[in-house]
């Protein structure tokens, strides 16, 4: 083939796809039509996400209630300025005088916090209400980006992009956190679709600029987003009103951050526009990085609390990250965080690529360690959960009961060394040196199917890294498992008396699904420079009462397969970038500088800064997109190619 046969194929090839994904215009009563078309594809995936954000908040439930995937810590900063609010009756500036030295007010941005006091009762503390309001906001999100898509592609193009968004575990699962990162994503998503909508009107970017404030209430890493965006303005809008509406969108979200900027310098006394943290996060991003860690930087929050102490030389900052102090401790965080940046800006740069490659990960993407394994999110269960208050009544009777000695002697013991203390109170299990494997199985405990247990037991971890799981028979399923840990007020001391030292009691709920036995297994849980070495005492097994919601079987497998095959790295990305090259070869360059603004954004400037997976959810929902082109591209290759052959048959 010459030259000019492959220019005329390009061609060709390039107008075939500007016409796959270009949007047929319509007269007014086709207008109509679509209008209503529209309506009834954006209710049935608002449906959708609602219901497979429910899955995800169902199947983790019992896990929340133990704080075993969201810690209290993590919310107790929010709550406590919701307290302030209820307590005041001020949303926003405090009635009594604050120490200027106790900067935990200002960790945060206000307005989940503003949430929180809106719908949880502060009595109780129930998150029932608040995480179903977030469950509805991220399902208007995933409406919204249909609304984009549909935009500027075809219908079932949008559709196909608003069912990832409504489908993709990573953003369902992060939806039922109580944290603000996925309330903050709608305004986002709103202002991008304003943007997009811009007709010479400045009333549209004022209220994109409006959306990006708002989304700064919640999270502070969109503070530099209007600024951004408006770049993207001057870049890509035809002449006219565009530097005037770069202007208006910024102006608009300084006004709606503006108060609380005002409220931070009116207490604090300092400039600070909308929180602390950058300082916190600046370190503690370098150390994630760190391996080798030359440059002594800590990597989590109990390791800042001995750094500060050491830096300062105060040993009064080891109570609380923000109190004494807590404006220049982080300050002074973040000039350290900054040397290190300055004296390798080599290293530095190729941390922000790592980082913004972490953020293009979805499942399946290996053995990773914290931060970067919360890019894996768990997929919809294939049973209904544990739907029960995970707590045993104190009346309660167990439904079964097995004590070390019965453990002991029907009990199998794969990889451990197994034995009774002297008293034969309890199951003394030492692991050997592998790394996950199972140490100690009981007997099959008999359950009724289609149920939810609680299994209460006592346990002790002397030294090393075990966990309790229970398990099918085959142990081939975890039903439920327990991290151990080990009591450093009193567990590792082993000159202790035997009469001194006690169990403490875990409860395990789990569902029992189709089996009718199970087991409880002692594994290791990674690999320690000491032999694991648990204790056991008696396990009681409760049962709750039927698993409900068993109708929920067939949608849950839907859905899960969707979620376990497709939402993997290495098929989604691909699928992400051919839709991003199929975009320039069909010329929608504004379109598609729009739609990466936002990733590149936090590409730009979270990558500086410790990142887990739900400080970057918005990007997602403009990947999709992509991947959604992508999919309608093949289709049309398809429904090509099968026409040809029908017509070569004919």
């Amino acid at each position: 083939m010459t030259e000019r046969a492959y220019v005329k194929f390009f061609n060709l090839s390039r107008e075939w796809i500007i016409a796959r994904l270009s949007v047929e215009s319509s007269d007014a009563t086709g207008l109509k039509q679509q209008r209503i078309h529209r309506a009834i594809l954006c209710a049935s995936l608002f449906l959708l996400a609602s219901g497979v954000r429910l899955l995800h908040w169902q199947d983790n439930r019992a896990a929340f209630e133990q704080g075993k995937i969201l810690p209290a810590a993590l919310i107790r900063g929010y709550e406590r300025e919701a307290d302030r609010i209820l307590d005041q009756g001020s949303i926003l500036f405090p009635k009594e005088t604050v120490d200027e030295g106790d900067a935990r007010m200002i960790v945060h941005p206000p307005g989940y916090s503003i949430l929180i006091a809106a719908m949880t009762d502060k009595e109780s503390r129930s998150h029932t209400r608040l995480r179903l309001f977030q469950i509805l906001l991220d399902s208007f999100s995933t409406t919204l980006v249909f609304l984009i898509a549909v935009e500027f592609l075809p219908l079932a193009a949008a559709f196909i992009a608003g069912l990832m968004a409504a489908l993709s575990p990573h953003l369902a699962y992060y939806s039922v956190w109580l944290t603000p990162e996925s309330a903050a994503v709608l305004p986002v998503l709103l202002a991008v679709y304003l943007l997009l909508r811009w007709r010479q009107r400045l009333i549209s970017v004022a209220v994109a600029g409006v959306c990006v404030g708002l989304a700064c209430w919640l999270r502070a890493n969109c503070l530099l987003l209007a600024p951004f965006l408006a770049i993207m303005i001057l870049l890509l809008f035809e002449r006219g009103k565009k530097l005037r509406a770069a202007t208006v969108m910024i102006a608009a979200s300084l006004a709606v951050i503006a108060p609380v900027t005002i409220r931070n310098y009116a207490v604090y006394g300092r400039f600070i526009p909308l929180s602390l943290g950058a300082g916190i996060t600046l370190v503690e991003g370098i150390a994630d990085y760190d391996t080798e860690e030359r440059f002594g930087m800590p990597d989590d929050d109990r390791a800042t609390l001995l750094k500060d102490v050491k830096w300062h030389n105060r040993e009064d900052y080891a109570g609380n990250l923000w109190s004494p102090d807590g404006v220049d401790r982080d300050r002074a965080r973040f000039a350290r965080g900054l040397s290190v940046i300055r004296s390798n800006p080599g290293w530095f740069l190729g941390v922000m690529l790592r980082r913004s490659a972490f953020m293009l990960r979805y499942n399946g993407s290996g053995s990773q360690r914290w931060p970067m394994s919360t890019a894996n999110a768990p997929v919809i269960s294939s049973e209904p959960q544990f739907g029960h208050a995970v707590s045993i009544p104190q009346d309660a009777q167990p439904a079964s009961s097995v004590s070390p000695s019965v453990l002991m002697t029907e009990g199998e013991k794969p990889g451990a060394d197994v034995s009774l203390t002297e008293d034969g109170q309890w199951l003394e299990v030492a692991g050997d040196d592998s790394a996950f494997a199972d140490q100690f199985a009981s007997a099959p405990v008999a359950v009724k199917k289609k149920t939810d247990y609680v299994l209460a037991l006592r346990v002790r971890l002397d030294q090393g890294q075990m966990a309790v799981k229970v398990m099918d028979v085959a142990r081939r399923i975890a039903l439920a498992s327990t991290i151990l840990e080990i009591d450093q007020k009193g567990s590792k001391k082993k000159k202790r008396d035997e009469a001194e030292q006690t169990l403490k009691m875990i409860e395990m709920p789990f569902t029992s699904g189709d089996r009718e036995e199970v087991r409880i297994v002692i594994s290791n849980n990674g690999r320690s420079e000491e032999r694991s070495l648990a204790r056991l005492g008696e396990a009681q097994l409760f049962e709750a009462g039927p698993t409900p919601n068993q109708w929920t079987r067939l949608p849950r497998i839907a859905a899960r397969a969707i979620q376990k095959n497709l939402f993997v790295t290495s098929r989604l990305l691909p699928l992400v970038a051919i839709g991003i090259a199929l975009m320039a070869l069909a010329r929608r360059r504004k379109e598609l500088a729009l739609l990466l603004a936002v990733p590149v954004y936090y590409f730009c400037f979270q990558s500086i800064l410790h990142t887990e997976y739900r400080y970057i959810l918005t990007i997602h929902y403009f990947l999709f997109i992509f991947a959604a082109v992508t999919f309608y591209f093949s289709g049309a290759v398809i429904r090509l190619a099968v026409g040809r052959l029908t017509r070569r048959e004919v």
